[in-house]
């Protein structure tokens, strides 16, 4: 059973980053998904079409970041905490243990480093090669 997701009402063991970029979930959608955000337990990500998710299955997922001081990816097993369906999909995927796991905390470490962000505060991008879709959401291009 999936749970729902309210923003104001959610309670982390982690806190969240507004990280971006692109992930890679061959299994579960032939697009790629934008990430929304990220943290050391999970991340949350949007594809661009409908698609099933199985929330007793693993998928893997390949993260590229956009941002252009880290060139780096990650390749983790996550198996999804929470679907929200319309024209997309979001899901919610909680991060299990992976050879990538320790990449990821040092990611999220220099990243804050670099941006002196507050888990919660806002990270701007270049928004010059970005596609608005008609809701309003920004794909970045890779």
């Amino acid at each position: 059973m999936f749970h729902s997701y309210t923003m104001f009402e959610e309670k982390r063991r982690h806190p969240r980053f507004n990280v971006t970029g692109r992930v890679d979930a061959a299994d579960l959608c032939i697009f790629p998904g934008i990430l929304l955000d990220l943290s050391l337990g999970g991340c949350r990500v949007r594809f661009p079409i409908q698609v099933t998710v199985n929330p007793d299955e693993e998928y893997q997922l390949k993260l590229k970041f956009s941002c252009d001081c880290i060139s780096k990816s990650l390749t983790l097993l996550g198996r999804p905490a929470y679907v929200k369906t319309s024209d997309s999909t979001e899901v919610g995927f909680q991060f299990l243990r992976s050879p990538d796991s320790p990449g990821l905390k040092d990611f999220i470490e220099e990243y804050t480093n670099l941006n002196n962000q507050d888990p919660y505060g806002e990270y701007s991008v270049n928004l010059n090669n970005a596609v608005k879709f008609y809701d309003g959401n920004v794909c970045l291009s890779f």
